[in-house]
């Protein structure tokens, strides 16, 4: 199996992004242990196509995917976070306009310090 990504998917993946950054997954909040799972449960998703699934731990569940068709090939390993700081006062969120070239324009939680962005793009 080989990717071909698109960049005519564009929308899709911004729609997707989008999705994933809206889930506060904020793993310093034992409140926040249902989101958590939620977010764990995306990331797992979208590595469908490498047997995504999530694995339980003592703490917080990790998300393990593998794809081991390829003999003879490198191996490469993705490390990357789905949880996110705490927000800070949610009173003073602010959400943004991103305009994209293509004339869309898509909100994303501003205040949210994340990594998510890069861990949904390897």
């Amino acid at each position: 199996m080989v990717a071909t990504p698109s960049f005519d998917e564009g929308p899709r993946y911004l729609r997707e992004l989008t999705e994933f950054l809206s889930i506060p997954s904020v793993s310093a909040d034992p409140a926040r242990k249902p989101e958590m799972r939620q977010a764990a449960e995306w990331v797992a998703a979208q590595l469908a196509f490498a047997n995504g699934r999530v694995v339980e731990t003592a703490g917080h569940p990790v998300v393990l995917g593998e794809w081991l068709e390829a003999p003879g090939v490198p191996t490469i390993l993705v490390y990357g976070h789905y949880d996110v700081q705490p927000p800070g006062d949610e009173a003073e969120w602010r959400r943004r306009r991103s305009r994209r070239a293509s004339g869309t324009v898509a909100s994303t939680p501003a205040a949210r310090p994340t990594t998510r962005g890069r861990c949904s793009s390897h």
